[in-house]
């Protein structure tokens, strides 16, 4: 008997090696297709994501974006619905009763400090005679209704004369001081240049709309000019943005965030190159600051060199870039809670109805989002010390509770990696 054992110990321990090289072999295989398993989930996440994206409505998408309606805009608004023709003046709150929100109208008076052209209608002479007795007819009142009315655009030429004055005895000669130019060699007034930065920069006109814009007046104001008159003008604005900055500075509550832009023409730098707008807000509350700046890069360097000087708390998204800036000048980090609800979102809006009703870490997130929106949206327009107030009260247990669920949850594992990726 001890022979035989001895004789198939060698077959044993050859079969032994043979299955343990089939497990490790089938634990390989099985980790190889984990692994496709999490790759096939985040690409269905990312396609559902762009389809989304691509065909989706999408509600926090602003009204000016998306598709362009140069010619069908009038109609589209209009069946959409809203105020009418004679509920121009005041917004009105609406009255919430159970199937819709009743509109009340708005009142028509027009906003008292507009000022008031009087057309006066009269009738004629020979209209003034009674149809009964012939009598003339004697005015006994008046009704008044009110339109609003608009001047355009108007472009105009600013003369300016200097007197020159004399003595008899031809020994002293003067000329009145004329304003100096805000740009000297040019023709644009102060008012001009005023108005070409707030088209431009405020209400998104470009500088060849408008040139076509002065061309339709008989005025030719090359987009070349114009250009110039703003680059030019950088200089004399300076102190101003100087001052704006120290504003900045001063206050020691701060938002910062950048965004990418692409600069096709530029000295030194490929076309395809990436460059960034940096804002930076902030300012006490009554005077509050927004600067925008250009800068080459969004790098980490800038963030902290644009930040440089200031003192308190940062509120920024939870980009890398911005790690540097709080670390080296010592400032208090807060998170933005749209930038970290953003992702939540996105992913809800790729899960069919089924989906959202099965437990999804996202749906749940988006739980806690809605119970503190709808806290923001009530006090909003309350007192500063009832808004904080409220908040504390309210908004900070449904944050504790929201943020202990989630290191839970991050803490447990999560498959789905978009969402673990929110959670992180």
């Amino acid at each position: 008997m001890n022979a035989r054992t001895t004789s198939a110990d060698p077959r044993i321990a050859e079969l032994e090696a043979i299955v343990a090289a089939q497990r490790a072999e089938l634990d390989r295989t099985h980790e190889r297709l984990h692994g496709k398993e999490r790759v096939i989930e985040r690409l269905e996440a990312l396609v559902a994501k762009l389809q989304q994206q691509r065909f989706g409505a999408s509600s926090e998408r602003h009204p000016d974006q998306g598709e362009l309606h140069l010619f069908d805009e009038a109609e589209i608004v209009a069946a959409e619905g809203g105020e009418e023709d004679g509920d121009v003046g005041a917004a009105a709150s609406g009255t919430a009763v159970a199937a819709h929100v009743r509109r009340p109208r708005s009142p028509r008076t027009l906003p008292d400090h507009l000022e008031r052209v009087e057309i006066r209608h009269e009738l004629e002479p020979e209209e003034r005679d009674c149809s009964a007795c012939g009598e003339t007819l004697e005015p006994i009142g008046e009704e008044a209704s009110e339109q609003l009315g608009i001047v355009p655009q108007k472009l105009y030429v600013i003369r300016r004369v200097r007197v020159r004055y004399a003595c008899r005895c031809k020994g002293c000669v003067r000329s009145a001081e004329a304003r100096s130019a805000p740009l000297p060699g040019s023709r644009a007034s102060p008012a001009l240049l005023a108005h070409t930065m707030v088209a431009k920069f405020h209400d998104g006109l470009p500088l060849y709309r408008q040139e076509r814009m002065h061309a339709r007046a008989g005025v030719r104001l090359p987009r070349s000019t114009l250009a110039r008159w703003l680059v030019r003008s950088e200089a004399l604005l300076q102190p101003l943005y100087n001052l704006i900055e120290d504003r900045f500075f001063d206050y020691d509550i701060a938002l910062s965030d950048d965004t990418t832009i692409q600069v096709l023409k530029e000295d030194g730098r490929a076309p395809s190159s990436k460059s960034a707008l940096w804002i930076r807000r902030g300012g006490p509350p009554d005077t509050p600051v927004v600067l925008v700046d250009y800068r080459a890069s969004k790098s980490a360097a800038t963030a902290s060199g644009l930040l440089a000087g200031f003192e308190g708390y940062l509120v920024s998204d939870a980009a890398p870039n911005f790690h540097r800036a709080v670390a080296e000048n010592a400032l208090v980090p807060v998170l933005c809670n749209d930038h970290a609800r953003r992702r939540f979102a996105e992913i809800v809006k790729t899960l069919s109805k089924k989906e959202r009703t099965k437990g999804w870490t996202a749906t749940k997130a988006m739980g806690f989002y809605r119970a503190l929106y709808a806290l923001e949206r009530e006090v909003r327009d309350a007192e500063p010390d009832v808004r904080h107030a409220r908040r504390q009260d309210e908004a900070v247990p449904i944050w504790n509770a929201f943020i202990g669920w989630a290191r839970e949850v991050a803490d447990g594992g999560v498959r789905h990696a978009p969402s673990a990726k929110a959670l992180r």
